[in-house]
């Protein structure tokens, strides 16, 4: 393609790593750069090269993910849908494990493993340790296998993985692990693979860990072309395995590559994407280019000192009312908000990050008093929720007439009482001959065993609404079951709602607010740091970064001076990050509430903003 057929919705930087040919790439991408955008293309690009039988392979890090890649894929170039293969290492490693079963080791009839199942797992191995210490050794396993540990097999991984596969089981991260390892062992599946998919993208490159660098190393054969795309900035998942030295040693280790970047921000105002520079400033071990504003607005950076944690949730309520001029009859009457005011923003333009998930139940009750509709995303994955692992795992049962019975024994346990399971059982194994998933879903919902299973549980009955919902849309049983096990919490956020979002910094990635509000910005907090547990410091400012360059025309930035944490009162010092911003580009809002309130029968409310002592009882 000529730069005269670049559409004007691309600019030359994008255009030039769209177009680029001849050697594997690395994109550079910072935040509000049209990553999606530029990959998407780039995807679409390459769609018209393909021969007989080839497919692209387009890897993300989340369901949601891969969904909006996916849309903008089919919009984009809707007759070749069946020519891209869109979704994340798991599902990928998934699709592959199952297609060459026959050459593996593994079960033939194998199924993910729940986390009730891991738990039940760790229980039985090693019933002489605590909860704590069962789900350290577990996470100890996790990291083992997500850094591609190719020495002998820790005595805990072996005993883990045996028992797994006496359950005809495999855990999340054996996905990856199992199928490179087929992949080392078989010739045949490799030069399939390799043959089948000579275009690869990665997305998020900087958030890859040891055994997604093994398997693209193995997958990227002669012929094969990969295109990665990511910014070492916003590497915050090393708790996962993520190392960002991967993205740094992307041309050593696929000889040849170009590296293009991506500078033009057009997401951020102009002096929040200034504030989101200096904190990074002096920080810039990677390539990575200064960021270069396209919004050509101002933008507000706000920093207020609360004088406790409960006080910086009354002004997050208060910030909030101000911002869509008045949510109660409260806020007009006290004057909290001008009630002429026409409304700026909506509820769903507002976002409220935190480091710690703990955080969040001092806004969750600040919000929902004063009738602030609110979500809190990332908490846990569909198949967590109250109800639905108990249902899901009944129907899966249900399809699979050689499932151990003991299994069977054990879902009985966490049915309880007043459910005789086989019976239920042999009843729906009779329906799906004739009905399918949602079919067999309400049956049960309807039986005398799902109206006790439900009983009067509003929250039991909303989730399997969501789980028949999701059933609905899918195409069958295998992919409604693939989802739910697949799943992360950061797949839970929702589509746009009108509704305050509440989230932890590691879950705003990739998202985007007019107004983001980062609570918490103190020492020893925001940075994270905690006797007994280890953190990378420098990360804690990438993820910093990574909350600021969420925000597009207003940022808070607010600190409590005392705060109670897990039990503990704490006297805190601002965050050494807010230093790190140039005082010219912050506004101080003063600690202070309308006079309008000074009256007999608010001393609660004064106590919130005057800074009386938070545990002597009071009630906010």
């Amino acid at each position: 393609m000529s730069v005269s057929d670049k559409p004007p919705d691309i600019n030359p930087s994008q255009w030039e790593a769209i177009c680029h040919e001849g050697s594997h790439l690395l994109i550079v991408a910072g935040p509000g750069t049209g990553k999606t955008h530029t990959l998407t293309c780039r995807i679409a690009h390459f769609v018209d090269r393909l021969k007989d039988s080839q497919r692209v392979l387009a890897i993300t890090f989340t369901y949601k993910a891969a969904q909006e890649m996916r849309e903008r894929l089919r919009r984009r170039c809707p007759e070749k849908e069946d020519r891209l293969w869109v979704g994340t290492f798991h599902g990928f490693c998934l699709q592959f494990l199952r297609d060459h079963s026959f050459l593996s080791h593994l079960p033939l009839d194998f199924t993910i493993a729940g986390s009730a199942e891991i738990e039940g797992l760790g229980k039985r191995l090693w019933p002489q340790k605590t909860p704590t210490q069962r789900q350290e050794i577990l996470e100890a396993i996790s990291r083992w296998k997500a850094s591609y540990g190719e020495k002998d097999l820790p005595v805990d991984v072996s005993a883990y993985n045996h028992l797994l596969r006496d359950q005809a089981l495999l855990d999340f991260d054996d996905l990856l692990y199992e199928t490179h390892r087929l992949l080392k062992a078989q010739s045949q599946p490799l030069t399939q693979t390799q043959a089948s998919y000579p275009f690869v993208f990665v997305d998020e490159y900087q958030d890859i860990n040891g055994i997604q660098h093994a398997l693209l190393k193995a997958l990227v054969g002669p012929g094969v072309f990969l295109t990665a795309i990511g910014d070492p900035h916003q590497s915050i998942y090393s708790f996962r395995g993520a190392d960002p030295r991967f993205f740094e040693s992307f041309l050593d280790d696929f000889p040849g590559a170009a590296i293009r970047y991506l500078n033009e921000n057009y997401r951020s105002a102009a002096n929040l994407l200034e504030a989101s520079k200096q904190i990074m400033a002096l920080r810039n071990s990677s390539p990575v280019p200064e960021l270069v504003a396209r919004i050509y607005t101002e933008g507000h950076l706000t920093v207020y000192e609360a004088p406790t944690d409960k006080a910086e949730a009354e002004y997050v309520v208060h910030t909030i009312e101000k911002l869509i001029a008045g949510t109660t009859f409260f806020s007009h009457d006290s004057k909290r908000v001008e009630s002429h005011r026409l409304s700026d923003y909506s509820f769903g333009d507002i976002a409220v990050f935190y480091r710690l998930k703990v955080q969040a139940e001092l806004f969750k009750e600040a919000l929902g008093r004063s009738g602030i509709p609110y979500h809190v995303t990332g908490e846990k994955p569909l198949l967590e929720e109250p109800g639905i692992y108990e249902v899901v795992m009944l129907l899966r049962l249900a399809q699979d007439l050689s499932v151990p019975s003991e299994r069977v024994e054990r879902l009985s346990e966490t049915f309880g009482e007043g459910i005789h399971l086989p019976a239920v059982l042999l009843n729906l194994k009779e329906k799906l001959k004739t009905l399918n998933l949602v079919e067999a879903l309400e049956f049960f919902l309807e039986s005398s065993a799902g109206q006790h299973f439900i009983l009067d549980d509003a929250r039991r009955k909303e989730n399997l609404q969501r789980l028949k919902d999701l059933a609905s849309s899918s195409q069958g049983s295998v992919e409604v079951f693939d989802h739910l096990f697949l799943q992360q919490p950061e797949d839970s956020l929702e589509g746009r709602v009108e509704k305050v979002s509440l989230m932890t910094l590691h879950a705003s990635k990739g998202l985007e607010f007019p107004v983001v509000l980062i609570v918490g910005c103190e020492e020893n907090l925001l940075p994270l740091k905690r006797p007994g547990l280890k953190t990378d410091q420098e990360e804690e400012r990438r993820l910093f970064y990574v909350g600021i360059t969420r925000a597009k025309q207003r940022l808070y930035l607010t600190w409590a001076k005392r705060r109670r944490l897990f039990g503990q009162k704490y006297e805190n010092s601002p965050s050494s990050f807010l230093t790190d911003i140039a005082e010219k580009l912050k506004v101080y809002e003063q600690n202070r509430h309308p006079s309008s309130l000074r009256k007999k029968g608010q001393e609660e409310q004064l106590s919130l903003f005057f800074g009386e002592d938070p545990e002597k009882g009071l009630r906010i």
